[in-house]
């Protein structure tokens, strides 16, 4: 019984480093392309990290700064003239409104921006983001 309670602690804290992860990263974003400290979010799909995220969350993209996404499926037109960020390689290289993607893959998380949409959006990133940014 202690083995299998200790699994499972070591389990959801695990599960806790990744979304404090997440989080922060999703945070450190939206603050770099709003430029706003307190960041308006339409969220479109489940992205568990913002669901425990204190910010302020919207339902409808009209007064959203930044749209974050799991799916494209029933996207809002409105949502389209936001700022784009998925959960989804896919949807980031199948979609080029989307400006960048974060993403787990094989246990580690990923962040990827393409320059090009970057550029067509008027985004700009600090240099820390460079190494996350494709040509």
């Amino acid at each position: 019984m202690k083995k299998t309670s200790l699994i499972l602690a070591l389990c959801f804290s695990v599960f806790a480093d990744d979304n404090d992860i997440a989080r922060k990263i999703y945070l450190s974003i939206a603050q770099e392309v709003t430029h706003k400290e307190k960041t308006i979010f339409y969220v479109h799909g489940s992205v568990d990290a913002l669901d425990a995220l204190s910010v302020k969350k919207i339902n409808d993209c009209d007064s959203a700064d930044i749209v974050i996404l799991s799916t494209w499926k029933k996207l809002p037109k409105s949502c389209l003239n936001k700022p784009l960020f998925t959960t989804r390689y896919r949807i980031f290289t199948n979609k080029k409104k989307v400006f960048g993607a974060f993403f787990w893959q094989k246990g580690r998380p990923n962040i990827i921006f393409s320059q090009k949409r970057l550029n067509e959006q008027n985004i700009s990133l600090s240099s820390e983001f460079d190494r996350f940014i494709e040509q």
